[in-house]
């Protein structure tokens, strides 16, 4: 999971739902993406500029 939020660091939780679901075929919510990063302690910091 660390890798595919370091390699997608702009992602959203939704982009990063797909991204985990074409990777390994695994579907989850954006709820249990979230409280999958925060068992992990990953944060993500979003790059406004380029939104």
């Amino acid at each position: 999971m660390q890798q595919l939020v370091k390699q997608h660091n702009d992602a959203t939780l939704a982009e990063l739902c797909d991204l985990l679901e074409e990777t390994v075929g695994v579907r989850i919510s954006v709820t249990t993406m979230f409280r999958m990063l925060q068992k992990l302690k990953i944060t993500l910091k979003k790059n406004t500029a380029s939104r």
